[in-house]
């Protein structure tokens, strides 16, 4: 029997299941703020049991995304590791926090809630294939006073004259969102196409990555003009591009 994994990082919604994570998918806290809650209702008509527990979140400058289990000192401690809902019930998990001791940084884990029991179950080539659902809440504790960091561009990748790729990598201690703009301009100046991308969130030492199309700007050769906006700092890079 073989398990497909649904994992819920950065949406509400992405496939459907009995339960749902109702208090959101991210949660940050500051020092003083040391406690916090993950709220787990069922929205199905039968009773749904559910895991709770913790993994390291590696958003690698690949663009890879691995879970794996929890290296070094644990510091979130959950309240629940297992609950039971009801039919429309929903539970309220409590969690609290412990900063690393002397050390100024943004820590971060997911707490991984699951839930036991499939949502479809598939028979492909004799193989039964069950569906199941994973929401991946992501904690982040500002340890310290908080410092926006430097961003930097780690890569700039033209794929088949499609889409731009455009790896941003943090370069400090805490994590940050950012913003990434691209104006593209004929050898005349004249600006043909800008893209604004979704604020990303990237953790110390850790990439995201842009993907913008291109496929819809004329043949030629143009120049293009990078902004990386971390809402404290602008990070602009230069391209020249043959399209």
């Amino acid at each position: 029997m073989k398990y497909l994994m649904c994992i819920i990082l950065f949406a509400s919604f992405t496939c459907k299941g009995g339960i749902s994570v109702v208090n959101g998918l991210s949660h940050e806290h500051q020092n003083a703020q040391l406690t916090g809650s993950i709220k787990v209702k069922n929205e199905g008509t039968k009773t749904e049991r559910v895991s709770l527990y913790l993994q390291d979140l590696v958003p690698n400058c690949d663009g890879s995304v691995v879970y794996q289990e929890p290296s070094g000192q644990q510091w979130i401690f959950l309240d629940k590791d297992f609950i039971e809902l009801g039919a429309g019930e929903e539970v309220e998990v409590k969690y609290s926090l412990v900063p690393f001791k002397e050390r100024e940084t943004s820590q971060w884990q997911v707490v991984m809630v699951e839930a036991e029991d499939p949502i479809a179950t598939d028979h492909q080539g004799g193989v039964q294939i069950n569906s199941k659902v994973r929401y991946a809440i992501q904690i982040v504790l500002h340890a310290g006073a908080y410092q926006a960091p430097e961003v930097g561009f780690h890569e700039v990748k033209l794929n088949s004259k499609e889409t731009i790729s455009v790896t941003l990598k943090n370069h400090g201690s805490y994590m940050t969102f950012v913003n990434l703009k691209l104006e593209v301009l004929t050898e005349e100046g004249k600006i043909v196409k800008v893209f604004e991308g979704n604020k990303r969130r990237i953790y110390p030492g850790y990439c995201t990555t842009f993907t913008i199309p291109v496929d819809d700007i004329p043949a030629g050769k143009y120049a293009g003009v990078l902004v990386a906006d971390n809402g404290k700092d602008l990070y602009g890079s230069h391209l020249l591009l043959e399209l």
